[in-house]
């Protein structure tokens, strides 16, 4: 059974079956093979079964597949120890029926056994081996005479060009290693290693790319830890012409280990002087030594490769920052869709409503339902918190209250079932909620209040009271068999109810001084009275002029509800449909 194994990068070791005819690699969650990196494109690359082997397919990634180190540009066959590179993971392709294949000019080195462990990996040493990576670039050529091993003015110059123009057109920073590494091994040429290591989000030094002018024998490549070690936490490039005598080392039980005779290594610095990683050149051979102008030329590249990979890391947060940004509005328009989209038409009452999440999305939430007799509920909820959290547990509110009100017989009943369904979910969240049901042929409203903030009723002589405000229950959602009561309201011709979160009264101006409920209250006793959206307008006008430039720290709700009988009451409530614009 042929499968992809996790050789480097998150998740290292895992094995994926290859059994289906097809398996999709890429970000999205539907994809067999899920690779959670912002710089994976959501369906990066597929490999397919068929009945001549397994092949692999680039799927117009925005980064690119490599197999072997070559891009993909068309499908390509994949051969048992095939190394597939997607951004910073790279996996093994295994298939035991399949014999080993290879030859010397191949640039990646392929399994030895039935049991496909890596045959040449590069390890980084210090008393103890850690856990292996494959090698995914090496080179063989013809061995040179010592006294032919230094490259020309000339060359060293065109290869530093190279690497320069190379480097300013990176955008990923796994295409900035191997282009360093071929150029450094055009101007070393007495270098018999090259490896570039990195340090990862948990800080461990892991290697990243490594290069050998030599045939691989299939033994293990190391890397002294003490050298990186030195070079990183004093980010400065060193240069040693005997490492197994060079006293900044102690003759560490590594460095002499490895037999290193020469080497150079600089760090890779980010754009504020943190060390990322090192560059490091050795040579086994004693006669072979590096000179002093090779450190200037190391420490020379080694700045531009950091800045390089600083740049496409940012390139890459920066894709992925946009890629959230775009989820995100579509999860406002999402959010959105579960609101009402008009306000209801009942007779003799007029309606306003308004809805500012504090982030793209939010908790805040409020709904008309209508129900078969005629009667209609208005609801209006505050889940505690805001962002996505609060928006998913929203649109769950969003569809049980609508069921829980069209099955119950009363208003109660409803706020308990729902209470009990919140609570099942174990969420450590809880959610305040006001429901009033109108029953438009005697203009009263049943109330019910669990933890939320009690209406404002504004008479039509302008007065302003809270009806309620020692009726209210517990939040949906703490305890499970919690009844809530209900009690009625009659509303006179010109009465207005006014519903909200305390995201409108908590708001908060330059000097943290919040707009209050004080201040709401003579608003609305002073501007309000003709129409629900003149009530409505006025507070959230307040609102905004409170905030000035500054943004809301908290989602805001707000849903008006007037009574009438006259006429023009009448003609008013089945007037206004969508959402009124609110002017400064």
């Amino acid at each position: 059974m042929a499968l992809l194994r996790v050789v480097f990068g998150a998740q290292k070791g895992r094995e994926y079956d290859l059994t289906s005819a097809e398996a999709m690699i890429g970000r999205h969650p539907a994809c067999q093979i899920v690779i959670d990196v912002g710089a994976v494109s959501r369906q990066h690359a597929r490999i397919l079964n068929l009945a001549d082997g397994y092949w692999i397919e680039d799927l117009k990634s925005r980064n690119g597949t490599l197999v072997n180190d070559e891009r993909v540009q068309a499908r390509r066959r994949l051969l048992s120890g095939d190394v597939v590179k997607i951004c910073d993971v790279a996996f093994q392709f295994v298939d035991p029926l399949a014999a080993p294949t290879g030859d010397a000019g191949s640039s990646i080195v392929r399994p030895r056994s039935d049991r496909l462990r890596p045959g040449n990996t590069v390890v980084i040493e210090d008393g103890q081996t850690s856990e292996n990576t494959t090698i995914m670039s090496k080179v063989d050529v013809a061995s040179h005479h010592p006294g032919q091993l230094q490259a020309t003015p000339q060359a060293r110059l065109q290869a530093l060009l190279e690497i320069s123009q190379a480097l300013s057109k990176v955008l990923a920073a796994d295409e900035v290693f191997p282009k360093v590494l071929d150029a450094l091994f055009r101007i070393f040429v007495q270098a018999d290693r090259g490896f570039i290591v990195m340090k990862n989000e948990e800080g461990e030094l892991v290697p990243r790319w490594s290069k050998t002018r030599l045939e691989s024998t299939g033994e293990t490549m190391r890397i002294s830890r003490d050298i990186v070690k030195l070079v990183m936490s004093s980010r400065q490039a060193v240069l040693s012409r005997d490492a197994s005598s060079d006293v900044r080392f102690d003759v560490s039980e590594s460095v002499a280990r490895l037999q290193i005779r020469s080497f150079l290594c600089a760090p890779l610095l980010d754009g504020e002087g943190k060390a990322l990683g090192v560059i490091q050149l050795d040579s086994l051979d004693p006669s072979r030594r590096f000179s002093k102008e090779d450190l200037d030329v190391l420490a020379t590249v080694a700045l531009q490769a950091g800045i390089a990979i600083d740049n496409a890391r940012l390139h890459d947060l920066a894709l992925e920052q946009r890629e959230l940004a775009r989820d995100l509005e579509l999860a406002h328009e999402v959010q959105h869709g579960f609101l009402p989209l008009k306000r209801p038409e009942l007779r003799g009452f007029d309606f306003f409503d308004y809805y500012d999440p504090a982030n793209h999305v939010g908790g805040d939430f409020f709904d008309y339902v209508k129900l078969p007799d005629g009667r209609l509920a208005v609801v209006i909820a505050d889940v505690v918190g805001h962002g996505v959290a609060a928006a998913l547990l929203m649109a769950k509110i969003s569809s049980e209250a609508r069921f829980s009100l069209a099955i119950e017989p009363d208003v109660a009943a409803a706020a308990s079932r729902l209470n009990r369904v919140l609570a099942e979910l174990q969420l450590d969240r809880f959610v305040t909620m006001l429901i009033g049901l109108i029953e438009p042929h005697t203009a009263s409203i049943s109330l019910v209040n669990a933890g939320h903030m009690a209406p404002l009723h504004r008479r039509a002589d302008g007065s302003v009271e809270q009806p309620g405000r020692d009726r209210s229950g517990l939040p949906l959602g703490i305890l499970e068999d919690f009844a809530y009561e209900e009690f009625a309201l009659k509303l006179e011709p010109g009465d207005q109810l006014v519903f909200m979160t305390d995201g409108i009264f908590e708001c908060c101006d330059d000097h943290d001084e919040q707009l209050g409920i004080d201040r709401v209250t003579a608003i609305l006793a002073a501007e309000g009275g003709s129409t629900a959206e003149a009530s409505g307008t006025a507070i959230v006008r307040a609102v905004r002029k409170h905030l000035g430039r500054r943004t809301p720290d908290d989602d805001m709700c707000l849903v008006c509800i007037r009574s009438g009988n006259r006429p023009a009451d009448r003609e008013a409530s089945t007037a206004g449909v969508g959402r009124a614009s609110v002017t400064q």
